[in-house]
């Protein structure tokens, strides 16, 4: 092969809520790149993600938690992120948990049976199959729906993550590399610090989180005599109320939330940070 070419592609990594895409995601890259959480709809736009090994480079796209032909029509996932279209990805992953097959599955199976493009089914989560026996006679039962692979993981515990891993390099293309061979993550710095920021807030408000929160990175400096990262950032929420939430009393919780988020994003940026976190609402001129 030429030192020029590799085995080059877009894989698409699609499936309902809470079944453990971006889990995979990250394991597939080898760092964490996407946030995760419990909670539904924790990836709220695409992610991008490249992972490079040897001749290969396999770019791989973490989606919201819904997946429709609307979707695939407007190639709104790649948009603006690349310049590849949807008609150019190699490989759909189809992730789905366990031995659970709800009506969304079918409807998003139905959907991706309709494209031209491959896909594989990835079952996650199967260290939390309690009755293993069950396992195979439900790769049976999808085997009857579809052709594709099939192929059992669990993200969480790195069970047959090589082999999935070996099964998407046969799709990818052979053409010179997309990214330089350092690239890791598509996203700014300060889309990934703002995504880790908003990661702590989901962890330790939990069921109380005002579920639509957004990040902004105010001041990203980095002092050369201190050797170190001057982050200011505000919490914009909606409603005032939901100050107290994320302040918490004494301001415990935004305490909480500033040190696992600074500690995150020291080990990213490799130097020391000074993290300023503010929150803010966006009734507050209104009152």
């Amino acid at each position: 092969m030429n030192e020029k070419l590799c085995q080059c592609g877009f894989v698409l990594i699609v499936g309902r809520s809470n079944v453990g895409k971006s889990t995979l995601f990250n394991r597939l890259i080898g760092k964490k790149i996407s946030i995760t959480s419990h909670k539904i709809h924790t990836t709220q736009k695409p992610v991008i993600g490249i992972y490079n090994k040897n001749v290969y480079q396999s770019i791989y796209i973490d989606t919201p938690g819904f997946f429709n032909k609307k979707y695939m029509d407007t190639n709104f996932l790649l948009k603006k992120k690349t310049d590849t279209s949807f008609n150019e990805v190699n490989l759909i992953l189809f992730i789905i948990e366990k031995t659970i097959w709800t009506e969304e599955d079918e409807n998003m199976f139905d959907t991706l049976n309709h494209t031209d493009i491959p896909t594989i089914l990835v079952i996650n989560k199967i260290d939390k199959i309690h009755d293993k026996t069950k396992l195979l006679p439900f790769i049976k039962y999808l085997s009857k729906k579809s052709k594709n692979d099939i192929i059992p993981v669990s993200a969480k515990k790195n069970d047959n993550i090589s082999l999935l891993f070996n099964r998407i390099c046969k799709y990818l293309s052979i053409k010179k590399r997309l990214f330089s061979g350092n690239n890791v993550i598509h996203q700014t710095k300060k889309h990934f610090i703002s995504e880790i920021i908003r990661e702590k807030i989901m962890r330790f408000l939990n069921k109380e989180l005002p579920y639509l929160v957004n990040i902004k990175i105010n001041s990203f400096l980095f002092k050369n005599k201190q050797d170190i990262f001057y982050i200011n950032s505000t919490i914009w929420i909606k409603k005032n109320r939901q100050k107290k939430i994320i302040i918490g009393e004494h301001a415990n919780v935004i305490k909480l939330i500033s040190k696992a988020a600074r500690k995150d994003i020291e080990f990213f940026l490799k130097k020391k940070v000074y993290l300023d976190l503010w929150v803010q609402s966006k009734e507050f001129k209104k009152t």
